[in-house]
C-alpha cells in the first residue's frame, strides 16, 4: 500500500503512471542521459495525498553523483537564481538554521548566508556541484 511520505497516511489516489521506457526515452532524446538502471519497477506513478495536497512518485527514484554530473551539462540545470529559491527565501529569517536538499553549487544558501547571516547547510549528489558549495564554505 503507498502511503504520503508526509502524513504517512494511505489517505492517497493514483493520478497517473509513465512507463520506465517512455521515461528512458526522454531523457535519452533530450538530453542523452541513460537512466534506464535507476529503475527497479516496470512503472513509476504519480499519487497525489489528499490529507496535504502534495503530490509524489512511487516508488521514489534517484539519481547518483553520475546523473546528476550529466544534468549540470544542461545550461538551464544549476541556475544562480530560480522561482522556487525566492519562494523559500521569503521563509527564511535572519540566523535561521537552513538545510537545503539538492543544494547543487549552492548559490541559494550562499544567498542566505550572506544576506539573512543563516547558518547554511547543504546535501548534494552531485559530487562536483557539492565541491564548488565547500569552496563557499557551505557544509
Amino acid at each position: 500500500m503507498v502511503k504520503s511520505p508526509i502524513t504517512g497516511s494511505n489517505n492517497v489516489v493514483l493520478e497517473f503512471s509513465f512507463d520506465k521506457e517512455f521515461i528512458s526515452q526522454k531523457y535519452w532524446s533530450e538530453y542523452e542521459i541513460d537512466v534506464a538502471n535507476y529503475f527497479q519497477e516496470s512503472t513509476v506513478s504519480c499519487y497525489l495525498c489528499l490529507d496535504s495536497g502534495l503530490r509524489f512518485y512511487y516508488p521514489f527514484v534517484e539519481g547518483d553523483s553520475h546523473f546528476y554530473e550529466q544534468l549540470e551539462k544542461i545550461e538551464w540545470y544549476y541556475q544562480p537564481w530560480r522561482w522556487e529559491h525566492g519562494e523559500a527565501f521569503r521563509f527564511c529569517n535572519s540566523n535561521d538554521l537552513t538545510l537545503e536538499v539538492g543544494c547543487g553549487p549552492g548559490f541559494f544558501l550562499e544567498k542566505l548566508y550572506l544576506e539573512k547571516r543563516n547558518e547554511v547547510h547543504g546535501l548534494e549528489l552531485n559530487k562536483k556541484a557539492a565541491e564548488k558549495a565547500r569552496v563557499k564554505k557551505i557544509n
